[in-house]
């Protein structure tokens, strides 16, 4: 009697859950042009070519709380740079970002002051594919930034109109 029960109470808060999730009616691609509207539309928004993002932030590092001054350039759509800098570390400015397909990362692995491994930007990865991984992190980012200011990504060429976004883990 006891698992009878059981069987039909989980039945109930199933079919209630499955009610409550199906009421939430608009999908992301809804919400995401309703939010491009709010920006202006996509005319305003396709007539962005560039922008620079300055600011700063802070991170935990053992039971420090670090500050970064940050700068972002981005040339739409295919051209991404994020500057680091610590000022309150003795470390060099750190620089990750794209061209194309080409990573750009200051400094390499392996350089700077720290040893074996830079102090600046880590390498996301090891082995011979490293460079590779950095660059979809740093593409992960692009996405991430694009999406929060312009709730759109772009593609990877933009000569090719069928191309899709950058995706984590997209295989192209």
């Amino acid at each position: 009697m006891r698992v009878v029960q059981a069987i039909v109470r989980f039945g109930l808060v199933l079919s209630a859950g499955t009610l409550a999730v199906s009421g939430q009616g608009r999908d992301a691609a809804q919400v995401l042009a309703a939010a491009r509207e709010a920006l202006g539309g996509d005319a305003v928004l396709a007539a962005v070519k560039s922008f620079v993002a300055t600011g700063r932030t802070r991170q935990i590092r053992g039971n420090n709380l670090v500050p970064i001054e940050f700068e972002i350039n981005c040339e739409l759509p295919d051209k991404f740079v994020r500057k680091d800098e610590f000022p309150a570390q003795d470390t060099d400015l750190t620089v990750a970002g794209f061209r194309g397909d080409a990573l750009i990362q200051f400094p390499v692995p392996g350089a700077g002051r720290g040893g074996a491994r830079g102090a600046g930007a880590p390498s996301r990865g090891n082995g011979p594919n490293a460079d590779e991984q950095r660059l979809n992190t740093v593409r992960q980012e692009f996405v991430r930034l694009t999406l929060g200011a312009f709730a759109t990504s772009f593609p990877k060429k933009m000569r090719d109109a069928s191309a899709t976004p950058w995706i984590a883990n997209d295989p192209r």
